[in-house]
């Protein structure tokens, strides 16, 4: 697993990508998000070279692999990016396909390929196509599915709608890698910081000045989901919190904990990148007390942008 880890570490860093990585970094990822399209063209190249350097979710992620795949296994995975997860599964599975949508990202997974398979590395043959996993077709079912595109509450990434289309690729033994995701909300008073517009997103670990964020609530989960049986295309949630204390609420955070068939569990503020703390900025601020018991509502489609949610708060009568 390290040795992987390590040769496509270098790989980047011979070739530059990880230079590229550390300019491409001071643009802050909510202002990064806003400009892509990733139901048409996924995340950009740096983006995926961003994955492999969070190392947290990426051993997480080849630890997983490590448990459920075996030398008669077949392996699926939407969303290559740099290749890493796939050309490890190479290492011990029968067969491995990847897909990915993104032209640049699609052409560095095939170069990363070409050099771990020159140095002798893979034991199964590896086949990289470029295309959309969202309806893609595939050749034959897989033990194990690899979906890692994976954004905070569901947001943003098409992981719902890609998963919809692999589970007919599911063999009825195999496993989908990550296997669930629990997403939480708690409301907020934060300062420190510019007053968060209605719907807007921002990433605090992001901000270079001292925000202070105080937890009002605590928090509640209000999506749950199983990626091998999903029945709905979204969020609908309401939820009756109760105040743990007094301040002004001015939006809500949000936390996704990424569970893995084994059991192992990616939690919060674990990772670096896609999958932290997010605070939406409320339609208002509100002024509550402790005790005061809040409605809060929540609605979305998975793969929306944050601003298109409809979240909406009531104080109701004690």
């Amino acid at each position: 697993m390290e040795k992987i880890l390590k040769t496509i570490s270098s790989y980047m860093k011979k070739h530059g990508y990880a230079a590229q990585l550390q300019a491409h970094m001071r643009t802050r990822e909510h202002e990064h998000f806003k400009k892509l399209v990733i139901s048409k063209s996924g995340l950009a190249l740096l983006d995926a070279v961003h994955c492999l350097y969070d190392l947290t979710r990426t051993r997480a992620f080849l630890r997983e692999i490590q448990k459920q795949v075996t030398a008669q296994s077949v392996v699926l995975e939407a969303g290559i990016g740099t290749g890493i997860l796939s050309i490890y599964a190479a290492t011990k599975a029968r067969r491995v396909y990847g897909i990915e949508i993104n032209a640049p990202t699609f052409a560095l997974a095939k170069k990363v390929q070409a050099y771990v398979e020159s140095k002798g590395l893979t034991r199964a043959p590896i086949v990289f196509t470029k295309g959309d996993a969202t309806n893609a077709q595939f050749p034959e079912k897989a033990d194990v599915i690899i979906n890692e595109n994976i954004y905070t509450g569901l947001f943003f990434e098409q992981q719902i709608q890609i998963a919809r289309n692999l589970r007919k690729y599911l063999k009825p033994r195999g496993v989908m890698i990550p296997a669930r995701l629990r997403s939480y909300a708690v409301l907020c008073s934060v300062s420190g910081m510019p007053s968060l517009a209605p719907g807007e997103m921002i990433v605090p670990i992001e901000l270079r000045t001292k925000v202070r964020i105080t937890q009002l609530t605590k928090p509640f989960a209000y999506d749950d989901v199983t990626l091998a049986r999903l029945s709905k295309r979204g969020v609908r949630h309401t939820e009756v919190a109760s105040c743990t204390r007094s301040g002004t609420a001015t939006a809500l955070l949000i936390y996704t904990e990424v569970h893995m068939p084994s059991g192992a569990c990616i939690r919060r503020n674990q990772t670096e990148f896609l999958n932290n703390d997010i605070l939406l900025g409320l339609p208002k601020k509100h002024i509550l007390h402790k005790g005061n018991k809040i409605r809060v509502s929540l609605a979305y489609r998975y793969g929306a942008q944050p601003s298109d949610a409809r979240l909406a708060l009531a104080i109701l009568p004690s």
